[in-house]
């Protein structure tokens, strides 16, 4: 919703709620997608209050910003959004674009207009989180460009950089995200393509969740170039470890974006005793192993199960051993992606 805000009466005659309560009753949530400081001059907030309209919000002239910073504004924010969350059942508020605010440039005040949006912006979600407790905001943020720790501590980030719009997203890109943003968000999403048809891909697009994508203009087109099996196998696969990354996160590998080299890290579940290591052999890579993964946070008098998920024969090693002379493991093709599953056996 970028302009009008409002549920068509003639797809909706009973507006959105209608929507939400079908959901609900099969146990499912709706989540509805905005720009909330985004405005058309012609409909709705724009023609009711057109003083309020700032900068254009892109070149076209076609929308406006409005001002979080400006406190009569942010507050009709967020009684009007509030409403909508309430009247339209809303379970997951989804906030799109980039935070714009008005020219900040005149001397001696450089930078403060700036700073009273930010704090009207967090102000926006405050309120949202209080006055519905359970609502979850999904920080789109154009392409993850909000992604802040004030912004993280309001939001989950459901989609990480608009560089998977393509919905053919490059597998490394995917790896370096995960390698890094794993340092500081415990949940967020990566994009997985419907047209991927190699386990390296898909692989390289597990993380806490999984959203999978198509260009759904062209579905039709593309239809008969899915592999449907491999997909089904990577998504029972990645529903079988997904609980893995929420845990402790260790890189086992140097952070490297380049083609001849590998690329490996570790999640562990120190409370449950598993966790999984991912790592990955990139196409130009000329060397077919990696040794000495010294692997982190486990028993080191326990005995741990150890299996490759491609080989599925697990092995017995000591905690100890893991962490001391590590994992070494093979890939004769190249790219490959290869995942290690570990689970401690009761004693």
């Amino acid at each position: 919703m970028l302009s009008n805000r409002q549920a068509r009466p003639d797809l909706y005659p009973r507006g959105m709620k209608e929507v939400s309560d079908a959901a609900h009753q099969r146990h499912m949530k709706l989540q509805l997608w905005f720009v909330p400081h985004c405005i058309d001059p012609s409909v709705e907030i724009g023609k009711e209050h057109p003083e309020w309209l700032g900068e254009p919000y892109d070149f076209s002239g076609n929308y406006y910003s409005l001002d979080h910073g400006d406190p009569k504004v942010n507050q009709f924010m967020i009684e009007y959004y509030t409403k909508i969350v309430r009247d339209y059942g809303l379970d997951v508020f989804r906030e799109d674009g980039r935070p714009l605010w008005p020219s900040d440039n005149k001397p001696g005040r450089i930078g403060a207009v700036q700073a009273h949006y930010i704090e009207g912006y967090y102000a926006f979600r405050d309120a949202l989180l209080k006055n519905h407790p359970s609502l979850i905001i999904d920080n789109c943020g154009e392409g993850g460009k909000k992604v802040d720790i004030e912004t993280i501590s309001r939001s989950i980030l459901m989609w990480r950089s608009d560089f998977q719009c393509s919905g053919n997203p490059v597998s490394i890109s995917n790896q370096l995200y995960t390698f890094g943003l794993s340092y500081w968000i415990p949940l967020y999403s990566a994009a997985a393509s419907w047209q991927w048809n190699t386990k390296y891909d898909f692989r390289g697009a597990f993380a806490p969740s999984l959203v999978l994508m198509s260009a759904v203009s062209d579905l039709n087109q593309k239809w008969n170039q899915i592999d449907l099996n491999l997909l089904k196998a990577m998504l029972e696969e990645y529903l079988s470890v997904r609980d893995a990354f929420y845990g402790d996160y260790y890189p086992l590998l140097p952070y490297d974006a380049g083609e001849d080299s590998w690329l490996a890290w570790q999640f562990d579940q120190p409370e449950e005793g598993k966790g999984l290591v991912q790592a990955f052999r990139r196409s130009q890579s000329r060397f077919f192993a990696v040794n000495y993964l010294l692997l982190h946070g486990l028993d080191p008098d326990a005995l741990y199960q150890v299996t490759d998920l491609d080989v599925n024969q697990p092995q017995t090693r000591t905690g100890r051993d893991l962490m001391e002379k590590g994992l070494e493991l093979t890939a004769k093709e190249k790219p490959a992606a290869l995942i290690v599953t570990y689970q401690k056996i009761q004693k």
